[in-house]
C-alpha cells in the first residue's frame, strides 16, 4: 500500500513539475533585468510565412541595390523605400500590414529561426545561381 501512494504521489509530482506556462498574444516575458518584450498579436491579415520569406529576401536584394548606387549622402534610404513600397504593392500589402507579421514572425525565437533560415537559403541559392 505504500507503494501504490509512493508511485501516486511521484506521479502527481511528475505532472505538476512538468508544467509549462503557455505564452500569449499581450504577454511580457523579461529578458534581462533592463529588458522586457511583449508577445505580437497574430495580424489579421496574416501572411504566410513562404511569402514573408520571398518579401523578406526582395527587401534584402532591394537594400544591397538601394546601398550600392552611387547615390549622395543620405538618398539611399529613400530609394530604398521606393523599392519596398514597390515590392509590397506587387502583393496588395500595405507597410502597416507588413510590420504587423514581421513583428508578429520576428517575435517569437522559434518562427524567427524559421523565417532566417529559410531566408538566407534562398538567398544563398540565388546567389550560387547569381540570380540575384
Amino acid at each position: 500500500m505504500k507503494t501504490i501512494k509512493y508511485l501516486l504521489f511521484l506521479g502527481l509530482l511528475g505532472l505538476f513539475a512538468c508544467e509549462e506556462k503557455i505564452i500569449q498574444a499581450g504577454d511580457k516575458i523579461k529578458i534581462n533585468d533592463s529588458t522586457e518584450v511583449i508577445i505580437p498579436p497574430v495580424p489579421e491579415k496574416l501572411i504566410p510565412k513562404e511569402l514573408m520569406v520571398s518579401l523578406l529576401v526582395q527587401m534584402q536584394i532591394a537594400e544591397v541595390i538601394a546601398t550600392n548606387e552611387a547615390l549622395p549622402q543620405g538618398k539611399g534610404l529613400g530609394r530604398y523605400k521606393k523599392y519596398e513600397g514597390y515590392i509590397l504593392a506587387q502583393y496588395k500589402l500595405d507597410t502597416t500590414v507588413f510590420r504587423q507579421n514581421y513583428e508578429y514572425y520576428l517575435g517569437d525565437v522559434r518562427r524567427a529561426e524559421w523565417i532566417y533560415s529559410a531566408m538566407m537559403d534562398s538567398l544563398l541559392i540565388r546567389k550560387s545561381k547569381k540570380n540575384l
